[in-house]
Formats: C-alpha cells, structure tokens, sequence
C-alpha cells in the first residue's frame, strides 16, 4: 500500500486594520500607548509613531496585501496567506523579501496577531489504491 502527504500547512485569513470603535477599546488603546511611552520611551530610546493609531482593530473587509512576505492565494474560495507548518514552529526567524527590504528578518511568532481572523492547519493525503 502507497499513502503521499503532503506537508501540513498554516492558513490564516486576515482582516484590514482600523480605528477601534468603541469607547472601550479607545481608552485600552490610550492606556497602552501611555504605558509603553512611559515604560519604554525614556532615555536614548526613540518611540517615534508610538500613539493611539499604533495599535488598530480588525475590520470587517479580508486583508489580501502582503503579509510575511508574501501575498494572498486562494483557499476555499476566499483570500488566505499559506505558510508551511514546519517553518512557523522549527525556525525562530525567517528571511523574506517585503516591500520594504530584500532580506528582512521576519520573527515567526509575529506571523498570528491580531488582524487574524482565522487559522486552519491543514494537510493532504494522496492513496493510490482509493484516490
């Protein structure tokens, strides 16, 4: 008997950042903000761009720019950012070209945050006595 697997991949739909909108979420956003610049952003330690638009909330609208270095392509019928398994969990750090850099380092604990809006794992298996 023959089985093929293909390795396990991570697909994760995102969704475009914005403005928090709610009274709630906007005072956390300003707490945040106010204690990273007072924690963080003393000294010799520029926190430039550090304001209440450094943090955003996901919207309703699917994200389909690139993320991790690369772009969307289509799971299911709908928009995803594909990466295998075993390079999210075996490296602390990938190389990938963005559009800003050749050859930026990516941390692999940044590739979930919170503009995703949904994981799967998935894998594909191949018999060749069943199809």
């Amino acid at each position: 008997r023959t089985l093929l697997m293909g390795p396990p991949l991570l697909i994760q739909t995102r969704r475009k950042a914005g403005r928090c909108n709610s009274q709630f979420s906007d005072a956390v956003v300003h707490k945040l903000v106010e204690l990273g610049q007072h924690r963080y952003c003393q000294g010799e330690y520029d926190c430039e761009g550090l304001d209440d638009e450094f943090v955003q909330c996901p919207q309703a609208d699917i994200d389909e720019d690139p993320h991790f270095g690369s772009g969307t392509m289509t799971f299911r019928h709908h928009p995803a950012h594909i990466e295998f398994l075993a390079s999210m969990v075996n490296a602390d750090q990938l190389v990938r070209k963005t559009p800003t850099s050749d050859a930026a380092i990516l941390h692999t604990d940044d590739f979930l945050d919170s503009l995703t809006s949904e994981v799967e794992v998935a894998a594909v298996y191949f018999s060749v006595e069943f199809g």
